[in-house]
């Protein structure tokens, strides 16, 4: 994920400090490690994804 464009919903891990958020556009969910800002898709081809939720202690 090089570009980041409308974002529609944000979740922070706490423990391990990684930024989550979903991109209709890119129909996308990708991550961003907080410490050095390194990102990517962890999830891609999904159909209009708008809400994200992040359970830090299940992972």
């Amino acid at each position: 994920a090089n570009r980041v464009d409308g974002v529609e919903d944000l979740a922070y891990d706490w423990i391990s400090k990684n930024l989550y958020w979903t991109d209709p556009r890119y129909r996308s969910i990708s991550v961003m490690k907080v410490a050095d800002k390194t990102r990517r898709a962890i999830i891609r081809n999904l159909n209009n994804p708008r809400s994200i939720v992040i359970h830090p202690v299940a992972g």
